[in-house]
């Protein structure tokens, strides 16, 4: 489906869809475990031995940087006796497992178990971390749970040459803030409030008139592809002239800012049928000047203090009000023009989520 048509969607979803944890162990299996998910940038793991965490619909992973310059993912769990390996990010030359001491190289090779030197069988049990999928794109970390899904560059087509116009050095960037506002609402909602900017002139005052035009904001989709763009208010030679959004679904956008010429990363980490945490990641180039970081940097702030607060007061009370008997469905504002008084992409997204889960929804 292109910009300029919409889902033949008016009614909004059955709301069984936010609320049942059925349905959100069936999303794990027919969602999260099998599609691409962005889990960072390769500034987070600068050298040999960094590592970052995620996590994917409860599933535990973890990603090193090797020695080559590559990443591997595993999943974040010892083989011994099931406990989690590591916490966070860091930097380590060695997994040790804080349970009983097995360690393991950062290739995920069991290099150590305390006690089973000699024991009979052991050397031939071949102990490895087990591996998850893991690729690369413009320094984008994404990681996949299923061993036969198409590579990521494949699954994002033009979309990588779109982002790699927009931001030509995004490998480069690095991280500067980092914010996390915590949703007590189901994954979807909050991705649903973020695909929509009908609600930004009546809840985002400051964000409309400091950031970016919340009249020109425009929607436009693609299958799993959702673009969002508008005018930014600052002077373009010096910060750009447009907000440009790519969602990459199911749980990521790359937002090419109106600052200095910043990307803002978003992570969504659902928790469950009915809590979700939005993180933003805000990178700028390393030649930029301490004074045009430092701004980025206060910006961040005010946009968790201000959007981020306002966003996660909205989702959360959509959420409330999904459970109440006196809502039993609403419709979306669907037009066939796009424009900023509009939902078609919301439209689109929940018809793209029903395809996704399978016959009969």
């Amino acid at each position: 489906m292109d910009g300029n048509s919409y889902a033949s969607l008016p009614d909004t979803m059955a709301k069984r869809y936010y609320l049942d944890p059925a349905v959100y162990e069936e999303e794990k299996e027919r969602i999260f475990f099998k599609e691409w998910i962005c889990v960072g940038h390769v500034s987070q793991i600068p050298e040999t031995g960094s590592f970052l965490t995620a996590e994917i619909a409860d599933e535990r992973i973890v990603v090193f940087r090797q020695d080559d310059g590559s990443s591997r993912a595993f999943y974040n769990v010892c083989q011994h006796r099931a406990h989690p390996l590591v916490e966070g990010c860091g930097q380590r030359g060695k997994i040790t497992c804080p349970y009983h001491g097995w360690t393991y190289s950062v290739n995920g090779d069991l290099i150590g178990a305390p006690g089973c030197h000699g024991l009979a069988g052991f050397k031939d049990r071949n102990i490895k971390l087990r591996q998850v999928r893991c690729e690369l794109v413009l320094g984008l970390i994404f990681v996949n749970l299923d061993e036969h899904a198409v590579p990521i560059a494949q699954k994002l087509g033009v979309v990588v040459d779109e982002i790699a116009a927009a931001f030509p050095r995004l490998e480069e960037m690095v991280l500067v803030a980092e914010h996390t506002q915590h949703h007590h609402s189901n994954w979807k909602v909050t991705i649903e409030n973020f695909t929509e900017c009908y609600h930004c002139p009546v809840a985002h005052k400051y964000l409309v008139q400091n950031t970016y035009s919340g009249e020109a904001y425009k929607v436009e989709f693609d299958g799993a592809i959702i673009r969002h763009s508008s005018k930014g208010h600052r002077d373009p030679a010096v910060h750009g002239e447009d907000f440009l959004v790519w969602f990459m679904w199911p749980t990521f956008a790359i937002e090419l800012y109106p600052l200095h010429r910043c990307a803002s990363l978003r992570y969504w980490i659902p928790r469950g049928h009915e809590r979700c945490d939005y993180v933003f990641r805000w990178h700028t180039l390393p030649d930029l000047s301490p004074e045009a970081v430092q701004e980025v940097i206060d910006y961040a702030k005010v946009h968790d203090e201000t959007t981020g607060d306002e966003d996660t007061a909205l989702v959360d009370q959509v959420q409330v009000g999904l459970r109440s008997r006196g809502y039993t469905g609403g419709m979306l504002v669907v037009k066939p023009e796009l424009n900023n008084e509009c939902e078609n992409a919301v439209a689109h997204l929940q018809n793209f989520y029903l395809q996704q889960m399978g016959p009969g929804r």
